[in-house]
Protein backbone atom coordinates (compact mmCIF):
# COMPACT_ATOMS: atom_id res chain seq x y z
CA UNK A 1 0.00 0.00 0.00
CA UNK A 2 2.69 2.53 1.15
CA UNK A 3 4.56 1.41 -2.40
CA UNK A 4 1.01 2.01 -4.35
CA UNK A 5 1.34 5.75 -2.86
CA UNK A 6 4.58 6.52 -3.30
CA UNK A 7 4.04 5.48 -7.12
CA UNK A 8 1.33 7.95 -7.33
CA UNK A 9 3.11 10.81 -5.49
CA UNK A 10 5.91 10.27 -7.96
CA UNK A 11 4.17 9.87 -11.36
CA UNK A 12 0.71 11.61 -10.53
CA UNK A 13 2.35 15.21 -11.18
CA UNK A 14 4.11 14.38 -14.41
CA UNK A 15 1.04 12.33 -15.53
CA UNK A 16 -1.34 15.46 -14.52
CA UNK A 17 0.66 17.71 -16.32
CA UNK A 18 0.83 15.40 -19.64
CA UNK A 19 -2.73 15.03 -19.38
CA UNK A 20 -3.45 18.86 -19.08
CA UNK A 21 -0.54 20.03 -21.99
CA UNK A 22 -0.27 16.99 -24.62
CA UNK A 23 -1.41 16.92 -27.73
CA UNK A 24 -4.19 14.46 -26.71
CA UNK A 25 -5.66 17.17 -24.61
CA UNK A 26 -5.86 19.91 -27.23
CA UNK A 27 -6.93 16.85 -29.59
CA UNK A 28 -10.19 16.59 -27.41
CA UNK A 29 -8.83 12.67 -27.77
CA UNK A 30 -7.21 9.84 -25.57
CA UNK A 31 -4.38 10.32 -23.64
CA UNK A 32 -2.73 7.77 -25.22
CA UNK A 33 -3.27 9.33 -28.49
CA UNK A 34 -0.17 10.62 -29.17
CA UNK A 35 0.96 7.18 -30.15
CA UNK A 36 1.88 7.58 -34.17
CA UNK A 37 0.44 4.76 -35.74
CA UNK A 38 -2.01 3.21 -33.11
CA UNK A 39 -4.96 2.66 -34.71
CA UNK A 40 -6.86 2.48 -31.28
CA UNK A 41 -5.92 5.58 -30.38
CA UNK A 42 -9.55 6.30 -29.56
CA UNK A 43 -11.99 6.45 -26.84
CA UNK A 44 -10.71 2.79 -24.53
CA UNK A 45 -14.62 2.76 -23.57
CA UNK A 46 -15.80 2.12 -27.17
CA UNK A 47 -13.19 -0.82 -27.84
CA UNK A 48 -14.28 -4.44 -27.08
CA UNK A 49 -10.84 -6.42 -25.10
CA UNK A 50 -7.97 -7.13 -27.29
CA UNK A 51 -5.24 -9.70 -27.12
CA UNK A 52 -3.26 -7.94 -29.47
CA UNK A 53 -3.69 -4.38 -27.89
CA UNK A 54 -2.40 -6.03 -24.61
CA UNK A 55 0.86 -7.57 -26.63
CA UNK A 56 0.83 -3.92 -28.16
CA UNK A 57 0.82 -2.77 -24.80
CA UNK A 58 4.23 -4.62 -23.78
CA UNK A 59 6.03 -3.96 -26.96
CA UNK A 60 5.35 -0.14 -26.07
CA UNK A 61 6.76 -1.05 -21.85
CA UNK A 62 9.93 -2.39 -23.89
CA UNK A 63 10.24 0.39 -25.95
CA UNK A 64 10.49 2.24 -22.80
CA UNK A 65 12.84 0.10 -20.65
CA UNK A 66 14.87 -0.20 -23.93
CA UNK A 67 14.89 3.96 -23.89
CA UNK A 68 16.09 3.44 -19.97
CA UNK A 69 18.91 1.30 -20.91
CA UNK A 70 20.30 2.99 -23.82
CA UNK A 71 20.20 6.69 -22.81
CA UNK A 72 20.82 6.72 -18.49
CA UNK A 73 24.30 6.19 -17.83
CA UNK A 74 23.76 5.74 -14.11
CA UNK A 75 21.74 2.49 -15.42
CA UNK A 76 24.94 1.09 -15.93
CA UNK A 77 25.70 1.37 -12.20
CA UNK A 78 22.12 0.06 -11.13
CA UNK A 79 22.67 -2.79 -13.23
CA UNK A 80 26.43 -3.58 -12.03
CA UNK A 81 25.32 -3.94 -8.31
CA UNK A 82 22.08 -5.92 -9.54
CA UNK A 83 24.45 -8.07 -11.01
CA UNK A 84 26.37 -7.91 -7.64
CA UNK A 85 23.80 -8.82 -5.55
CA UNK A 86 22.39 -11.47 -7.58
CA UNK A 87 26.21 -12.99 -7.54
CA UNK A 88 26.34 -12.43 -4.19
CA UNK A 89 22.65 -14.11 -3.34
CA UNK A 90 23.79 -17.15 -5.16
CA UNK A 91 27.75 -17.81 -3.83
CA UNK A 92 26.08 -17.34 -0.57
CA UNK A 93 22.75 -19.68 -0.58
CA UNK A 94 20.45 -17.00 0.69
CA UNK A 95 16.98 -18.64 1.54
CA UNK A 96 13.98 -17.67 -1.17
CA UNK A 97 12.53 -15.15 2.02
CA UNK A 98 15.75 -13.30 1.17
CA UNK A 99 15.55 -13.28 -2.61
CA UNK A 100 12.47 -11.37 -1.52
CA UNK A 101 14.37 -8.80 -0.53
CA UNK A 102 17.31 -8.47 -3.03
CA UNK A 103 14.68 -8.80 -5.95
CA UNK A 104 12.41 -6.19 -4.14
CA UNK A 105 15.19 -3.58 -3.75
CA UNK A 106 16.34 -4.00 -7.59
CA UNK A 107 13.07 -3.79 -8.87
CA UNK A 108 12.47 -0.50 -6.50
CA UNK A 109 15.96 0.85 -7.85
CA UNK A 110 15.04 0.04 -11.07
CA UNK A 111 11.87 1.58 -11.39
CA UNK A 112 12.88 5.01 -9.36
CA UNK A 113 15.22 5.01 -12.12
CA UNK A 114 13.20 4.61 -15.07
CA UNK A 115 10.26 7.32 -13.53
CA UNK A 116 13.47 9.26 -13.13
CA UNK A 117 13.95 9.19 -16.82
CA UNK A 118 10.21 10.01 -17.61
CA UNK A 119 10.08 12.91 -15.06
CA UNK A 120 13.40 14.87 -17.03
CA UNK A 121 11.96 13.31 -20.41
CA UNK A 122 8.91 15.19 -19.70
CA UNK A 123 10.55 18.19 -18.36
CA UNK A 124 12.83 18.60 -21.47
CA UNK A 125 9.65 18.23 -23.76
CA UNK A 126 7.54 20.76 -21.49
CA UNK A 127 10.36 23.39 -21.15
CA UNK A 128 13.17 23.02 -23.13
CA UNK A 129 14.95 26.06 -21.93
CA UNK A 130 15.91 26.34 -18.73
CA UNK A 131 13.48 26.72 -16.08
CA UNK A 132 14.40 27.10 -12.46
CA UNK A 133 10.65 24.73 -11.49
CA UNK A 134 11.87 21.94 -14.33
CA UNK A 135 15.15 22.45 -12.26
CA UNK A 136 14.05 21.70 -8.98
CA UNK A 137 11.59 18.90 -10.75
CA UNK A 138 14.66 16.96 -11.94
CA UNK A 139 16.66 17.23 -9.00
CA UNK A 140 13.50 16.10 -7.27
CA UNK A 141 13.55 13.03 -9.25
CA UNK A 142 17.25 12.21 -9.35
CA UNK A 143 17.00 12.92 -5.25
CA UNK A 144 14.35 10.09 -5.32
CA UNK A 145 16.92 7.32 -7.26
CA UNK A 146 19.81 8.35 -4.57
CA UNK A 147 17.27 7.39 -1.83
CA UNK A 148 15.79 4.29 -3.22
CA UNK A 149 19.61 3.09 -4.02
CA UNK A 150 20.76 3.77 -0.53
CA UNK A 151 17.96 1.90 0.86
CA UNK A 152 18.55 -0.68 -1.20
CA UNK A 153 22.30 -0.66 -0.16
CA UNK A 154 21.29 -0.67 2.77
CA UNK A 155 18.31 -3.48 2.60
CA UNK A 156 21.12 -5.61 0.66
CA UNK A 157 23.64 -5.25 3.73
CA UNK A 158 20.88 -6.19 6.32
CA UNK A 159 19.95 -9.53 4.60
CA UNK A 160 23.17 -10.79 3.14
CA UNK A 161 25.25 -9.94 6.60
CA UNK A 162 23.43 -12.96 8.81
CA UNK A 163 25.37 -15.30 5.63
CA UNK A 164 28.61 -13.79 6.17
CA UNK A 165 28.74 -14.01 9.73
CA UNK A 166 29.96 -17.96 10.19
CA UNK A 167 33.05 -16.55 7.68
CA UNK A 168 36.57 -16.18 9.70
CA UNK A 169 35.65 -13.26 12.17
CA UNK A 170 32.21 -13.13 11.63
CA UNK A 171 31.27 -13.14 15.36
CA UNK A 172 32.86 -10.01 16.24
CA UNK A 173 31.71 -8.28 12.65
CA UNK A 174 27.85 -10.11 13.75
CA UNK A 175 28.01 -8.51 17.08
CA UNK A 176 28.96 -5.53 15.99
CA UNK A 177 26.47 -5.53 13.16
CA UNK A 178 23.64 -6.18 15.98
CA UNK A 179 24.97 -3.28 18.35
CA UNK A 180 24.25 -0.93 15.04
CA UNK A 181 20.84 -2.42 14.46
CA UNK A 182 19.66 -2.73 18.04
Amino acid sequence: MICCALTAMVLGPAIWLAARLGPARSAGGSPLAWRLGDPQAGSAAARPFSIRARLRSFVHAGAGVRFVLTTQHNVRIHLAAAVLAVAAGLALGISSADWRWIIAAIAWVWFAEAANTAIEHLCDVVCPGPHEGVRIAKDVAAGAVLISAIGAAILGIVTLWPYLAPWPGGAAADAAMCSVLG
